[in-house]
């Protein structure tokens, strides 16, 4: 019987140090289309920008759509430079980038860019005016 107590005792610790270490409780939500690794910005700067989250959430809301539907999306895209951009693309699935310094994180799209004809990375807080075509 005490052996049985020291074991459960010994599993229980396990338990709450796994749970409570940091690498499972801090990661951000996972969403459907996540489906490989987020990359690494390797030394850049992160950002302190503040940004409206609920933009954000519209944004994820209707990328998720129109990859649902296999739809394409048009919207506004300003640059790190302060250049907007229409663009319209083919997104293809959305991921958490992560920073190595700092320890910050951004929702971004990857997606076919039919202005560039080529696979581009858009951050969700640079998009504006995001719709359906």
């Amino acid at each position: 019987m005490g052996l049985f107590i020291l074991i459960a005792a010994a599993a229980a610790i396990l338990y709450f140090y796994l749970k409570n270490s940091g690498s499972a409780a801090s990661s951000p939500p996972a969403y459907s289309n996540d489906r490989v690794k987020p990359r690494k910005n390797y030394g850049k700067p992160s950002s302190t920008k503040k940004y409206d989250t609920s933009l954000v959430e519209n944004n994820r809301l209707e990328i998720e759509k129109a990859i649902r539907d296999g739809k394409k999306i048009s919207f506004r895209y300003k640059d790190k430079e302060e250049r907007i951009t229409e663009r319209t693309v083919t997104p293809q699935r959305t991921f958490w980038y992560e920073f190595d310094e700092g320890g910050g994180q951004m929702l971004c799209v990857e997606a076919f860019c039919h202005l560039r004809n080529s696979s581009r990375t858009f951050a969700l807080f640079r998009m504006s005016q995001v719709r359906l075509t």
